[in-house]
């Protein structure tokens, strides 16, 4: 079973869409799955929404935060409740094609891989976003010698035992990172899908200014103290 956690802050917008896509989508293509829809300390009608979609939904569970203390908090609790053997999470704004998750949990059940990830190759978020994202990639390569692409695109879906090695511990957009990094010192196996990231077409964007420089703060940090650290603690 694919448990899918899907982190929502204030996306009463968006929140039914994105559920009924899913819900539909993986009972066509008969892939056992749990939804895990995280009210990440939603200040409108998420939580209620949820509720409903869970009364009408045997797969869809509700895992609530009471205060929003980053994305990355929001996956890692809706991690903790999760129960199949594949674990995954992506957001929750219907940028990723429902079609393309079934993709993703399909080559992650199948393929033997580690982790299955989406690349966006087609993206209709705007120029900015695009450059932010071809940066942060470049530095990761520089910083890490990385070789994998689109380090921020979701959805991720690994195995149980690769989550339970990860410890993961951002509780903000770093996440993504943390997984990537991790998973790729652990020697994890990989698999990418090539997807197109579409426009937000409901609800506003919860991704500021501010978090860029929140994100390259976090990988200076990783790279020269904690990558280190989580090593040594590892071995």
């Amino acid at each position: 079973m694919i448990s899918l956690v899907i982190p929502l802050y204030d996306e009463e917008e968006n929140v039914e869409a994105v559920a009924r896509d899913l819900v539909e989508l993986l009972r066509a293509a008969k892939i056992e799955f749990e939804l895990l829809l995280v009210d990440n300390g939603s200040r409108d009608r998420t939580g209620e929404l949820i509720d409903a979609l869970a009364a009408r939904h045997p797969e869809i569970r509700k895992i609530v935060v009471e205060e929003n203390q980053g994305f990355g908090w929001g996956v890692i609790r809706g991690l903790e409740e999760a129960r199949g053997s594949h674990l995954g999470f992506m957001g929750g704004d219907r940028q990723i094609a429902a079609e393309d998750l079934v993709r993703v949990a399909r080559v992650a059940l199948e393929d033997g891989c580690d982790l299955a990830k989406v690349v966006r190759i087609i993206r209709r978020d705007g120029l900015q976003r695009r450059m932010v994202t071809g940066v942060y990639n470049l530095l990761f390569r520089v910083l890490f010698g990385y070789p994998h692409r689109d380090i921020n695109g979701t959805p991720k879906v690994f195995t149980r035992e690769l989550h339970q090695r990860l410890e993961l511990r951002s509780k903000d957009w770093f996440v993504d990172a943390e997984v990537m990094l991790k998973a790729h010192d652990l020697g994890a196996r990989f698999a990418e899908v090539e997807v197109e990231f579409h426009r937000r077409e409901a609800g506003a964007s919860h991704v500021r200014a501010s978090a860029v420089v929140e994100f390259l703060r976090n990988m200076l940090r990783y790279r020269f103290q904690e990558r280190n650290a989580w090593k040594t603690q590892r071995s």
